[in-house]
């Protein structure tokens, strides 16, 4: 029994070794989520440590520092945009990414330097204002931000007290001087008319301004003692810088214009008309047209009429002389009566010979209708055959003038004068719508016309044009008047420099020798830049219109055969003086450069006129017909009678 008792408490105590850590436990260390544990029993101690978390960045969700758990998810970047001197970059982590934009510099300009239109930074220095002058038009102007400063310059008439006074269709009183008694003054009844602008069709950047003017004498003055007129072009902006070229081709002024900063050099004016016409009833009329070529929108010229008798000195301007009763017509003045132009630039032809520039059959009965009846001698005289020559066709936007000569020389003298003949007859526009054709052809055995012997020169402005010499199998583009004269000069028989010289000084030698000062030594005959120069000195004031009428229709024969143009022409009458020179208080003379007017100054008489005619110059000196007359027939006429 004893013994049973005692297997029992063994067991018991057996059981409790098998149930109990009675010996050591074998921890664990506690750690986030669990107490510290026994790995033997799984007995538990404490408490659980809990996570240590690290808050979320750019690139990883919240995460325990211990065990490495996530939470969450990652914030992801904040970007700022790069910018000129740093790339893309996080504002949480400082990441980058990508590059720097770099500046973007935007060019220094007046007032600013160099500046990164980005981030505004600069860099050097503003360039300062490139300051233009101030122009009549514009008041000093930056030329690189086109910032102005000021006022424009005032025009010159404005600065000296002279006004626009005249206006298109209103009569006005011209006061001027006699012309044979300068004490004496006439009244004329002055009228501007038909004022008109337009495009010039052969140079880009100008047009044409005209207009008409009349002027009716009837008093006693002008009826015993005639008229003077003075004339002139002004410029109302800058009359101090006025500077004109004779052209003595088409009695031309040229000069230059500075409009809107650029200087335009082809301007140019010139005045057509009958001047003075014969007494009508009690009146006499002066009358012509003022042309003016001038840059696009220029409105500063000025027709003047001033007093002939109001002369000043050398170097003097209009505002010098210019009174109270001188008439300013500006061409351009808003209030001018502005109309579509008619006709040509030379002359104001009649209403019923206007081409309006459209219809070309118009324009081709036009021609024909002037063509059979006014065809002038020296462009008759050349043709092949006045009844066939002479062919107009009327294309589909314009016309064809085809013009057949007798000879191959003639073309130069055709190309020459049908020029002249269209610009007066019909205008400029006739250019903008047709084609010149002028040639010679060659006959076969049969009659037919031979093609392969063809010469000709188109042309569609009437200046230049393309010519060609198949026979020759020559062509020569951009061909002038001057090198058709050339071409031909052998079959011409033009005359050379010497021979140009030697023929003048022969015809007025031999027509005016009893006219010279004192004898032939007194005529010059030389070659200069501009052409032929003559120059011959006379030993009686009223025989100046003389000995010019002279010289001049010995040049115009001469120059038709030569190979050089006549540049100017001077007759004067003048006193020796104790120097050996010439007296100028005596002096009397008449230039001009285009033999048909001139400049003529008579000190004694204090006398200075522009466009001055040699009909002009005869009335002038009227009393003395009689002793002109014993002069034109041989007689010496020193003497006083």
């Amino acid at each position: 029994m004893r013994q049973k008792i005692f297997l029992v408490g063994m067991a018991a105590v057996f059981s409790a070794a098998l149930t109990g850590c009675h010996v050591k436990h074998a921890w664990q260390e506690a750690d986030c989520a669990k107490p510290q544990t026994c790995t033997v029993c799984g007995e538990t101690e404490g408490e659980a440590l809990g996570h240590s978390w690290q808050q979320a960045d750019c690139t990883k969700p919240q995460t325990c520092t211990v065990c490495g758990e996530t939470e969450g998810e990652a914030l992801g970047h904040s970007w700022q945009q790069a910018d000129c001197t740093k790339p893309q970059t996080c504002t949480v982590c400082g990441e980058t990414e990508s590059e720097t934009l770099g500046h973007s510099w935007q060019q220094a300009d007046c007032v600013r330097p160099q500046t990164c239109s980005v981030c505004g930074e600069t860099q050097g220095e503003a360039t300062g204002h490139d300051w233009q002058e101030a122009d009549y038009f514009s008041p000093q102007k930056c030329a690189l931000c086109g910032e102005t400063q000021g006022e424009p310059r005032q025009s010159s008439f404005e600065a000296h007290g002279l006004s626009i006074n005249a206006r298109v269709g209103e009569t006005y009183d011209y006061v001027t001087c006699c012309a044979t008694d300068k004490s004496l003054t006439t009244v004329g009844k002055l009228t501007f008319s038909d004022y008109r602008i337009f495009e010039d069709r052969l140079t880009e950047g100008y047009e044409w301004r005209a207009v008409h003017i009349k002027i009716e004498f009837s008093d006693d003055n002008a009826k015993n003692y005639g008229v003077g007129i003075h004339y002139s072009n002004e410029n109302y902006y800058d009359t101090e810088a006025w500077d004109e070229v004779y052209d003595r081709n088409d009695n031309k002024k040229l000069y230059t214009v500075r409009f809107n900063g650029k200087d335009y050099t082809e301007c140019k004016s010139m005045f057509s008309g009958s001047g003075f016409g014969e007494w009508v009833d009690g009146v006499q009329t002066w009358e012509g047209d003022a042309f003016v070529v001038v840059p696009t929108g220029y409105d500063g010229m000025v027709v003047c009429f001033r007093n002939a008798g109001l002369e000043g000195k050398v170097g003097d301007y209009i505002y010098d002389v210019a009174d109270e009763d001188t008439i300013f017509f500006r061409m351009g003045n808003e209030e001018a009566t502005v109309i579509p132009p008619v006709g040509g630039a030379d002359t104001a032809p009649e209403e019923e010979d206007v081409w309006d520039g459209e219809d070309m059959d118009a324009l081709v009965k036009l021609l024909t209708e002037k063509f059979s009846t006014q065809l002038p001698q020296e462009i008759t005289d050349k043709l092949f055959d006045l009844s066939s020559s002479v062919a107009l066709y009327s294309l589909t936007d314009h016309v064809v003038l085809d013009i057949k000569v007798g000879k191959p020389e003639y073309i130069p003298d055709m190309a020459d004068n049908i020029h002249n003949y269209i610009l007066e007859n019909i205008g400029e526009n006739f250019y903008s719508a047709g084609s010149i054709f002028i040639k010679y052809l060659g006959t076969k055995p049969d009659g037919s016309e031979d093609n392969s012997s063809c010469e000709r020169w188109s042309s569609d402005d009437g200046i230049k044009g393309e010519f060609i010499s198949l026979p020759d199998k020559i062509t020569i583009e951009d061909c002038t008047v001057q090198q058709l004269y050339e071409h031909y000069a052998d079959k011409l028989g033009l005359l050379d420099g010497e021979q140009t010289l030697a023929a003048i000084r022969e015809g007025v030698t031999q027509n005016s020798h009893m006219l010279f000062y004192k004898d032939d030594s007194d005529l010059w005959v030389t070659e200069e830049e501009d052409g032929i120069v003559v120059v011959a000195r006379t030993y009686k004031d009223y025989l100046v219109p003389v000995l010019a009428e002279n010289i001049t229709v010995v040049a115009w024969e001469v120059e038709k055969k030569s190979l050089l143009p006549i540049g100017k022409i001077r007759v004067y009458c003048a006193e020796d003086s104790q120097d050996g020179g010439i007296d100028a208080g005596t002096e009397v003379f008449w230039e001009t450069t285009d033999l048909e007017t001139g400049v003529f100054k008579s000190a004694p008489d204090d006398v200075y006129e522009e466009l001055y005619t040699i009909e002009d110059l005869y009335e002038y000196y009227e009393e003395d017909f009689d002793l002109m007359d014993r002069a034109m027939n041989g007689e010496r006429v020193d003497g006083e009678d």
